[in-house]
């Protein structure tokens, strides 16, 4: 399989001290399928890939990162990539302690968070609405915009996988528990950064959501129009209104007190592929201040069911160079008891090859066997024989497909479409 175009890429300030961080997000078959095919729901199910070490040449684009993505796009997970700060397009630099890159990556958790649950319950929705009627359709005027309907909630758990290659898998164990980042993100005031990360989230769900209904109510609609004389062939439109800015110019407080203008946030939406100009009634509704849209969305998701896929991961003392020596998970009050106890608690892959140069196979062997034979371990490795940690040597490339697509598949089983 060759890496579809994502969906879109994004910008989104990070929790850190707002460095722009650059990201993109990628559909699997399975979520356009959800919009197509009679009573077929979306399981709402995601993956983060974090790439490795910047100043090495890491970011976003790394092969290895691309590599996973597809097989977990495969598995029907919708997979997000974004760049550190100082790699990539990201702004900023890389810091000695990695506490900045634990932000970076909360930042880009919350915001994907948000848009699972709400594109998960788009597809809910959808799948409820279109069943309620099966009368004739009747036409629909081009500039009518359609009323706005409550969301039905997905009937299942989201998943969702925290992984990273190389020191992208460090920093992947180092964030906090799943649960404080939702809390972070439900707590968040209109203009803080938490606010304008789910805003995004928000409308980028939002527009998608409205793209899919319009093209798969016009397939709908074709096949139970009558097509004698005088019928109406044409779609119904479904009229999409963009809202204002993430926050009103004046309320945004970020922690070096800066500030984004229109322009720069509209920006920011730089969409992979061209898309139709809808035609547009009222603008007065896109810009206004007051309404629903532009106040802080809260973020009311559950936490998701969480799991690790830790690719050629770093141990000391290899791990405490690319931070100077310090422990990054105590910048969060975290002890590393607790921290290697989540990858026992939660379905965890580590992947790597015997070759492995960062880190040794005897350290690999003797960690992975530790938190194997904890009790109730959930905690899995494959070793790959004759890989390095760049994964660029001839026939390792099946065997790391089949470990990653495995893993993704176990998780899929227990959110079934």
């Amino acid at each position: 399989m060759a890496l579809p175009d994502p969906a879109f890429s994004l910008s989104i300030p990070s929790l850190h001290d707002d460095t722009t961080l650059t990201g993109r997000v990628y559909h699997p078959a399975a979520l356009y399928e959800s919009y197509g095919q009679d009573g077929v729901e979306w399981a709402p199910r995601g993956a983060i890939l974090a790439h490795p070490y910047a100043p090495l040449g890491g970011n976003q684009d790394n092969p290895v990162v691309l590599m996973a993505a597809e097989e977990l796009l495969l598995q029907g997970f919708v997979v997000g990539t974004f760049n550190f700060r100082g790699a990539g397009t990201s702004r900023g630099h890389t810091s000695w302690t990695a506490k900045p890159e634990i932000l970076d990556y909360m930042s880009f958790a919350g915001f994907f968070m948000h848009y699972l649950h709400l594109i998960g319950s788009s597809s809910a929705s959808f799948q409820t609405r279109r069943h309620v009627s099966d009368a004739t359709l009747s036409p629909i005027p081009s500039n009518t915009i359609l009323p706005t309907e409550k969301m039905v909630i997905s009937k299942h758990t989201t998943v969702l996988i925290l992984g990273g290659y190389s020191y992208g898998s460090m920093i992947a164990t180092s964030l906090p528990p799943i649960k404080s980042i939702v809390a972070r993100f439900a707590d968040g005031q209109t203009g803080t950064t938490e606010a304008e990360i789910t805003l995004r989230a928000a409308r980028l769900a939002h527009q998608w959501g409205n793209e899919q209904r319009q093209k798969a109510m016009a397939s709908w609609a074709r096949t139970r129009r009558p097509n004698g004389p005088g019928s109406h062939r044409s779609s119904p439109h479904m009229l999409f209104v963009m809202g204002g800015e993430e926050s009103e110019p004046g309320s945004r407080r970020t922690s070096r007190d800066t500030r984004r203008s229109l322009d720069s946030i509209r920006k920011s939406f730089d969409f992979s592929r061209e898309r139709r100009n809808y035609k547009r009634g009222d603008s007065s509704g896109s810009e206004g201040r007051g309404s629903q849209e532009d106040e802080a969305p809260r973020m009311m998701t559950p936490s998701p069911t969480t799991a690790f896929l830790l690719i050629s991961p770093l141990l000391p003392p290899i791990s405490t160079l690319a931070t100077f020596f310090t422990d990054p998970a105590r910048s969060f009050n975290q002890e590393p008891a607790a921290v290697q106890s989540r990858l026992t608690t939660h379905a965890t892959l580590a992947l790597y090859g015997t070759r492995d140069t960062f880190t040794s196979l005897k350290k690999l062997h003797k960690w992975s066997l530790e938190l194997s034979n904890t009790t109730g371990s959930r905690f899995s490795s494959a070793e790959v024989p004759g890989a390095g940690h760049f994964w660029s040597e001839e026939d390792v490339e099946e065997r790391f497909r089949e470990s990653v697509g495995q893993f993704a598949e176990r998780l899929s089983s227990h959110c079934p479409n």
